[in-house]
C-alpha cells in the first residue's frame, strides 16, 4: 500500500484473498460487530480493516494458520521424551 497512512490497513478484497474468506463475511463480522469501532472503516465506498483485527478473528497469516500452529505444537509435545511415572503423578492427588 504506497500511502504511510495505511500501513498496517488494507481493503475488504485484499483482506478476502489473503485470509481466504468471502468480502461478504467481513461485511458480516462489521455487522455483527465483531471488529472494534477503531478496526475498520469505510472511505468512499470501500471498507478497510486493521491487519491486527483479521489476525485477531481469522488468524496470523504470516504465522501460518490457526491449524498450522495446532499441528506444530502437537508434532512438537509428540517428538518430547516422555514423562516418566512420577512426572505423570506429580501434582495429581492420590
Amino acid at each position: 500500500m504506497p500511502d504511510r497512512w495505511m500501513k498496517g490497513w488494507m481493503t475488504f478484497s485484499e483482506a478476502a484473498k489473503k485470509y481466504n474468506v468471502d468480502s461478504s463475511t467481513l461485511r458480516k463480522a462489521v455487522a455483527a460487530k465483531r471488529f472494534h469501532e477503531d478496526e475498520y472503516r469505510l472511505v468512499g465506498k470501500t471498507y478497510i480493516v486493521k491487519v491486527s483485527a483479521l489476525d485477531r478473528l481469522y488468524g496470523n497469516k504470516d504465522k501460518g494458520s490457526i491449524q498450522d500452529r495446532v499441528n506444530q505444537a502437537l508434532e512438537r509435545r509428540r517428538s518430547a521424551e516422555p514423562l516418566t511415572k512420577t512426572q505423570k503423578t506429580k501434582g495429581r492427588e492420590r
